[in-house]
Parts: structure tokens; C-alpha cells; sequence
């Protein structure tokens, strides 16, 4: 099986690694909060001495993991912040 058909597996460094970076070129994005293809490939380098299971990162699943992220946060803080605001 390919990396690029393999599930890709995270660990928290990698994580840490890929929101790290993103955070530190958050100028790099599109104007509407989509990170340019230079930002997701400066990436794999920053992420790839970390990995201890699964297939190597590619841009791809760094997009995927972000978008995961982003959903994740979004919805959580919309509704903490809603509780909080409004109870």
C-alpha cells in the first residue's frame, strides 16, 4: 500500500509540530485563511523527524489534519463561547 493511500497517523508532536508552523506563517495564507502550497510544503520538513507511526506526511494529509483542527476548535469555542456569553 502507498503512503498516499495509507491513513495517516498523528502523534501530538506532530501536531504541535504542523500548528507551530502554521501559526508562524499565518501571512502565508490566501486572505481568506487557506495556507498557500509553500507553507504546506515548508511543512513536511518540520514534521518528519517526529514520526513514530504510519506513513510520512504529505501535503495532503497536513491539509487534512488542519481542516480536522480548525473544525474542531470552531466548534468547541463557538459553543464555550456561547455558554459562556449567554447562561
Amino acid at each position: 500500500m502507498s503512503s498516499q493511500s495509507q491513513k495517516a497517523s498523528w502523534n501530538d508532536d506532530e501536531v504541535t509540530a504542523l500548528l507551530n508552523h502554521l501559526f508562524e506563517h499565518k501571512t502565508g495564507t490566501d486572505g481568506v485563511g487557506n495556507f498557500k502550497e509553500p507553507v504546506w510544503n515548508s511543512a513536511i520538513p518540520k514534521i518528519a523527524p517526529l514520526l513514530t507511526n504510519g506513513p510520512p506526511k504529505n501535503v495532503k494529509m497536513c491539509q487534512n489534519k488542519w481542516t480536522g483542527v480548525e473544525c474542531f476548535f470552531y466548534h468547541h469555542l463557538r459553543h464555550f463561547s456561547s455558554n459562556f456569553f449567554y447562561s
